[in-house]
């Protein structure tokens, strides 16, 4: 894999992050990467599989029956910071079906925004399992099982109906047979997905394509899209929440210019529902400090963004790097080329 991003000091590039992007159409047709295609290789989708795990959420009828908001679809998205904004909704969530938060097999971790993290930790609380990133996700899944008389103490293992929906579901985003997937167990314990950059770029751009769907004659799922991605960018807080790349990016670009979910080691994925494709990266040491400094460069160099809305997500995201006096000591320098890939197989430009 090619160098992405340099990371400085004094001038010097003291540390560098190798890794592949994608950005792709609906079709499964590579339009630019950052490297030839035999470069790509298989990575876990992680929290970015997290729109696709709502599917079955939309096309049971589950959402409907426990009369779920947009707002509460989009934690069914999200990777939140467990800020009490979102631990409410979720509460919230499992009410509407008579679930109980111990029911949740997410499992519990401290809120990811330091704030509220420091005032359980003051007041001498450890955390539920409503303050896991992963909270609405299993929310939203309990409700499917709920719906549709499935077991639900043990909706996280691979065998279950729900983790085999949805595996079907990614599997007909990404364009392949669910046997071509490699699985693992996530971090919250449901299945996680391997793919290729590129994989996980048609995916999303099929995420942003409803219209896609209408030519596959399958309008259930076009109005799943739909729902899932306005839903996410229209309420980009319950995606992530304060400080997050995802909520930060989609209020940069409001009005359905983008929507966002990034996952564990470094990899990320987007949609552009107006332009119809979407774009995929992961970096390969897994380390996520140089992504700001990375999208920015893809952002303008495809112009999926114009320079305002880039302006307002790096005014939040992108950092120098500081040494403990606040004093800037170095920055982080993406340096990578977007080509097609057969300009790539030319060896052109």
């Amino acid at each position: 894999m090619d160098i992405l991003a340099h990371v400085t000091r004094g001038g010097i590039s003291e540390s560098r992050h190798a890794g592949f992007i994608a950005i792709a159409d609906s079709t499964g047709k590579a339009l630019l990467t950052s490297g030839p295609l035999d470069q790509d290789r298989v990575a876990f989708l992680r929290s970015s599989a997290k729109p696709f795990q709502a599917i079955p959420l939309l096309e049971t009828g589950a959402a409907d029956a426990f009369e779920l908001t947009p707002a509460e679809i989009a934690l069914a998205c999200a990777s939140h910071n467990g800020q009490p904004e979102h631990t409410r909704q979720v509460q919230a969530m499992l009410d509407k079906a008579g679930l109980r938060v111990d029911q949740l097999l997410c499992g519990a971790h401290y809120p990811y925004h330091p704030s509220d993290a420091d005032a359980l930790r003051r007041e001498g609380r450890a955390p539920s399992n409503l303050h896991s990133n992963c909270s609405g996700k299993h929310t939203g899944m309990l409700l499917t099982c709920k719906h549709m008389g499935w077991p639900t103490e043990d909706y996280t293992e691979p065998e279950h109906p729900l983790q085999q929906a949805i595996l079907n579901a990614v599997a007909d985003f990404a364009g392949l047979n669910p046997s071509e997937i490699a699985t693992g167990r996530d971090g919250c314990s449901v299945v996680c997905f391997g793919l290729t950059t590129l994989q996980m770029a048609t995916a999303f751009a099929r995420l942003a394509q409803p219209a896609y769907w209408e030519k596959q004659g399958n309008p259930d799922r076009a109005r799943a899209v739909t729902r899932i991605t306005e839903a996410m960018y229209t309420h980009p807080f319950n995606v992530a929440g304060t400080g997050r790349g995802d909520t930060d990016l989609m209020e940069a670009a409001p009005g359905g210019r983008i929507f966002s979910k990034g996952g564990a080691e470094a990899v990320w994925c987007m949609g552009f529902p107006q332009r119809g494709v979407a774009l995929a990266m992961k970096i390969e040491d897994g380390a996520n400090r140089a992504e700001p400094a990375i999208l920015s460069r893809i952002l303008r160099t495809t112009g999926l963004l114009n320079e305002a809305e880039i302006a307002a997500y790096e005014a939040k995201q992108l950092t120098k790097l500081k040494n403990v006096r606040g004093i800037v000591v170095g920055e982080y320098q993406a340096v990578f080329d977007l080509k097609s890939p057969e300009d790539w197989d030319k060896g052109c430009c």
